[in-house]
Formats: structure tokens, C-alpha cells, sequence
């Protein structure tokens, strides 16, 4: 894969300009903003992948599937550039490693038989990673139950494929059929759900070419509509604002051509009801076919356990985990996923906009939690 970058005036200019160099050769990689120090002018850049004709086979073959994974294709596409880029020496491929601030289990020369003290040491590593105790029980009774497969070489293999069963994952896919499918992120206040509705938008826009739209009802937030007007400008996606419940049924008839739209809620205290009540008016009335809770990764369980409850009036589909970037233990990403009945469709690890998010993946959220590490 060649990499190219395009710079123009305005993202709808550089847009263009990909468009008339490259055609549907291009896969979009990412987007920025360059301030010039000359001028007062702002220039964006895309960044642009162009495949081999081996490659445009197989995104031929791809297309034929009409239902979209919303995040898989951009993922793969990412990972394509990277192993190219790496092979050529540009990158190194990131790898997950268990923590150096634990000792990694020691292989005696004379047994390979899994020892008490071998179990324990997985025991205190799941608990370091603030794994609940009894999501760790049900760990160890599955690698009971495969004592007779167990060896110390493969024992921590077989603690992450014990993690990962435990692992309820949710995609986001959008089939076009004329209707807009409307997704709606809840959640705390601090937690990152609009810079997490802007990534989502920015994917499903830019690689799959869909018809997107945002309706905000966060006009208490300081700053939070010039936020996401800023967003709006950049990437050419719609916005409008709801100031009240009034206001929603116009907005939908706006918005009745899109192919996706998501709604931006403001955050709340899951300890004040009535405002959480307040939230819930426009969602009886926007009717969203998908509702995800937004939970900030670094929050204590406690606290994360108390949100996911209150919120549940919302009736949510799905779990966002934000700020992975700045967590030092990953173990409440499953507590509450199990405690809360939810799979988990995304993780943030970043503000980057659109670089920053991950499609939820039961073996690396394993690995994240066994090793304690993103990188």
C-alpha cells in the first residue's frame, strides 16, 4: 500500500481533490488540521492509502456484502498500512506484553506440571489488575476443568482464552435501507462521549461513504456545541441542535435522508434522577435504535458498578470504555460488562480524532487485562 497525503483549503476541497487523483483506489487513513504560520489560513490534510491491484481484487469481493461493519473495514485497512510500513522498517508492530513489574512464570527444566504456586501467581496477577474475585473464581474453575491440557508452558495461554470467554462483544452495523439508523451515547459527565461521537462519525462517514448526521441536546455543557460545530465544519457532517423535546420531531424530518445519525446527550450525575429523567424525554422521543453507555476506564469499580445501574433506565445496548490511555488497570472493563448484562462495542485510548478508538475484541481486551498494558 502507497501512502499518499492531499492537502486543500477545506476538507470538502481535499476531499475532492483524492477523489479526482485517486478515485476509489484511495482508503482515507486519517485527517488533520494544519495551522500556517504565514498566513491565517488553515489547510487540511488527508492522509491516503492506495492499493496494489491485488489488493482492489479483494476489495471488489468485499463490496459485494451490502450490511457494513462500521469499524472493521477502516481496522483492517489501518492494520494493512501498518504491516506494510513495518515490513519496510517505517513501523514497529506494537505487541502486548505481561507486566515487567511482576515476575513472569518461571519453567523448571524437570516438570512441566502446573504447581499450587504457579496458580496463585495467576491469581495475584489478575487480582493486581483488579479483576473482581469472582469473575477470577470462574477463571480458575474453567482452567480446572482443562487440568489435564494445562502445562506451564501453556498455562497463561489458556488463562487468556479463559478471560476472553468471559468477553461479550457488540458491533455497530449499518444496513442502508432508507431509514436512518440512530444511534444514541450516554453516559457521566467528563467522559468523553462527544469526542467519541466525532471519531464514530469521521469513520463511518469518510471510509464507508455514509450519510451521516449529529443531533446535539448537550446545550448545557459549556462549550459543547462550539465543540462539535468546530467538528461539523471540519468534516462536512451535519449538526443541529435540540433545545428541547420540541424540537426533536423537526430535526428527525431533517435528517430523514441520512443513512446514520448519532445523538450527542449531556452528561449527568447517575446521583441526580431527575436530570437523568430529563435525558430520557428526548430519548422517547428520538426513539434511537441503539443506545451505548459511556463509561470512563479510569473511574473505580465502585463507582462504575453505580453508574451502570442508574443508567439502565435507558435501557442501553452496549458499553464504550474511554480513556484506556490513562488507566493503569483494565479489569473493571469486565467487572462491569458481566455485572451489567453488556457486551462492550468500543474502546477509546486517546483524543485523536479518528485514530483514537477501537473495535471491541475479546481476545485483546483479555490481553489488556491480563498484562495491564495497551502497548
Amino acid at each position: 500500500m502507497k501512502i499518499k497525503k492531499v492537502r486543500g483549503t477545506s476538507l470538502k476541497e481535499a476531499t475532492e481533490k483524492v477523489k479526482a487523483e485517486y478515485g476509489k483506489e484511495a482508503i482515507i487513513l486519517g485527517t488533520r488540521i494544519i495551522e500556517s504560520e504565514k498566513s491565517e489560513r488553515r489547510l487540511f490534510e488527508i492522509t491516503v492509502g492506495l492499493e496494489t491491484e491485488l489488493e482492489e481484487l479483494e476489495s471488489l469481493e468485499e463490496e459485494k456484502n451490502y450490511e457494513e461493519d462500521v469499524y472493521g473495514d477502516f481496522k483492517r485497512a489501518v492494520a494493512a498500512a501498518k504491516q506494510k510500513q513495518a515490513a519496510r522498517g517505517a513501523e514497529t508492530v506494537v505487541s502486548i506484553e505481561p507486566p515487567k513489574d511482576l515476575p513472569k512464570l518461571e519453567l523448571s527444566n524437570s516438570s512441566e506440571k502446573v504447581t499450587k504456586e504457579d496458580l496463585k501467581e495467576i491469581i495475584n496477577i489478575l487480582k493486581y489488575n483488579e479483576l473482581d474475585p469472582n469473575v477470577i473464581k470462574i477463571v480458575m474453575d474453567q482452567l480446572h476443568k482443562s487440568k489435564e491440557l494445562i502445562t506451564r508452558r501453556n498455562l497463561e495461554k489458556h488463562t487468556l482464552v479463559s478471560i476472553a470467554s468471559l468477553v461479550n462483544t457488540a458491533k455497530l452495523n449499518v444496513r442502508k435501507t432508507g431509514i436512518p439508523k440512530v444511534v444514541a451515547v450516554v453516559g457521566p459527565t467528563g467522559v468523553g462521549k462527544t469526542t467519541c461521537i466525532a471519531k464514530l462519525a469521521s469513520i463511518t462517514k469518510l471510509l464507508h461513504g455514509l450519510n451521516v448526521g449529529i443531533i446535539s441536546i448537550d446545550t448545557y455543557r459549556l462549550g459543547a456545541i462550539d465543540q462539535l460545530k468546530i467538528f461539523s465544519e471540519i468534516s462536512a457532517i451535519d449538526l443541529l441542535v435540540a433545545y428541547d423535546v420540541q424540537d426533536i420531531p423537526g430535526i428527525m424530518n431533517k435528517f430523514k435522508n441520512k443513512d446514520l445519525i448519532f445523538v450527542d446527550t449531556v452528561g449527568r450525575s447517575q446521583k441526580n434522577l431527575d436530570e437523568l429523567k430529563s435525558i430520557k424525554s428526548f430519548m422517547e422521543v428520538i426513539d434511537p435504535d441503539e443506545i451505548y453507555l459511556t463509561l470512563s476506564a479510569v473511574a473505580s469499580r465502585k463507582n462504575l458498578m453505580d453508574v451502570a445501574e442508574k443508567f439502565k433506565m435507558f435501557n442501553y445496548r452496549a458499553l464504550i470504555f474511554t480513556k484506556l490511555d490513562e488507566a493503569i488497570a483494565f479489569g473493571n472493563i469486565l467487572n462491569v460488562s458481566l455485572s451489567a448484562a453488556s457486551p462492550i462495542v468500543y474502546l477509546t485510548n486517546g483524543q485523536v480524532i479518528p485514530d483514537d478508538i477501537i473495535a471491541s475484541d475479546s481476545e485483546f481486551i483479555a490481553k489488556i487485562i491480563f498484562s495491564g498494558r495497551l502497548n
